[in-house]
């Protein structure tokens, strides 16, 4: 008769689960600071421009930590075998600011808007937050503050920092159970 073999459950975090946890903290943090500031991803398939008083931030890339741990367990009231598998794996994204000075009124920086933000997500209730999603924050690199050339000529910066997500990718599969195997020996 055979096996039958469905996945059950996939337990997977994607790229957009966690931009529409990490975004709303960022804006809500830089509000109550009274810091008026879009909060956008960046690199999106339609061009966006550069948007002054602006916190980018993108997905840099994956990484798997270790090997993929696999447990398989009997239901007996279902009379099948459950077996999943489990990657805890790291999502390192990037935040870039660009805040146009204006040399008449000098408020803050683009760094210090980077500052912010970093505080932000290293703050208590981010961390709380994100344990909720099942989420955690691994580790936040330093600000690297790059100078560039804008449209204008003069110069401006565009700090920047990585931040490491980590999270568990789960996949479940039900097998059935083997009632019989019917086996034959053919000649060649």
């Amino acid at each position: 008769i055979g096996m039958f073999i469905t996945v059950g459950v996939a337990c997977f975090v994607l790229d957009y689960d966690i931009v529409r946890i990490i975004r709303p903290i960022i804006i809500n943090g830089l509000t109550s600071l009274n810091i008026d500031a879009n909060v956008l991803l960046n690199y999106q398939p339609t061009k966006q421009g550069i948007n002054e008083n602006t916190v980018y931030f993108f997905n840099v890339g994956d990484n798997d930590i270790g090997y993929m741990g696999r447990h398989s367990t009997y239901d007996k009231e279902q009379d099948k075998l459950i077996y999943k598998e489990l990657q805890v794996s790291e999502t390192t994204f990037q935040v870039n600011t660009i805040l146009k000075q204006d040399i008449e009124n000098l408020t803050i920086t683009a760094k210090d808007l980077c500052k912010y933000v970093k505080m932000i997500l290293q703050s208590t209730e981010t961390i709380n937050i994100l344990k909720e999603n099942n989420l955690e924050i691994l580790r936040i690199s330093n600000i690297v503050n790059t100078p560039f050339m804008n449209s204008e000529d003069n110069y401006q910066y565009n700090p920047s920092f990585d931040f490491v997500i980590i999270h568990t990718q789960e996949l479940e599969y039900n097998i059935n159970k083997t009632d019989k195997i019917n086996q034959t020996v053919k000649e060649v």
